[in-house]
């Protein structure tokens, strides 16, 4: 009795211990996907509110409507601060906070370009309303791509963390194991 009882019970032993330990790996890995979807979402408010001063300055040198024209000492105030935030939640992966510093580093020369425009526009200095988006769109062109960088980078983390999360589950799912032949 001895003999078949003590392996039964060292085995359902391990299997407890592995099972264990499945689920602390599925509990790390759905914390590193909850923080993916972070930095994704941090990522999606940040564009959001670029292209809405983006998008209402444009409007503003278009229809030199003062009420369209965005205010851009507060929008550069608030895009500094979630680009802060964005860094505190990418200061786990160096590739991402090198990326997040370029960003940075492109706001100033975004908001003088559109400070200047708008300046212009307002004392009807632009006689060619085009060639002044044009050449704003320049300075906006390489926030666009750090941004899509941004995303694409942490949209590949988050489908490693969903497909290491979605073998997490398989191992700690209710049920019998699979049974497997060599």
């Amino acid at each position: 009795m001895v003999s078949i009882g003590l392996p039964a019970v060292v085995l359902g032993l391990a299997g407890l211990a592995l099972h264990a330990v499945a689920l602390t790996r599925q509990q790390e890995t759905r914390l590193w996907l909850d923080h993916s979807h972070q930095v994704r979402a941090m990522i999606s408010s940040i564009r959001t509110d670029f292209l809405q001063t983006e998008s209402d300055s444009r409007a503003f040198v278009i229809t030199r409507r003062e009420d369209l024209l965005p205010p851009l000492a507060g929008g550069e105030k608030g895009l500094d601060s979630r680009i802060n935030r964005l860094l505190a939640l990418v200061e786990d992966n160096p590739v991402q906070v090198r990326r997040v510093a370029a960003l940075k580093d492109l706001l100033p020369a975004n908001f003088t370009s559109t400070a200047t425009m708008a300046g212009k526009a307002r004392s009807k200095a632009i006689q060619a309303p085009k060639a002044a988006l044009l050449r704003g769109n320049q300075t906006m062109k390489p926030i666009h791509q750090m941004l899509q960088r941004l995303d694409q980078e942490e949209a590949q983390l988050e489908r490693e963390r969903s497909a290491a999360n979605d073998r997490a589950k398989f191992w700690t799912r209710p049920g019998p194991l699979p049974s497997f032949s060599l």
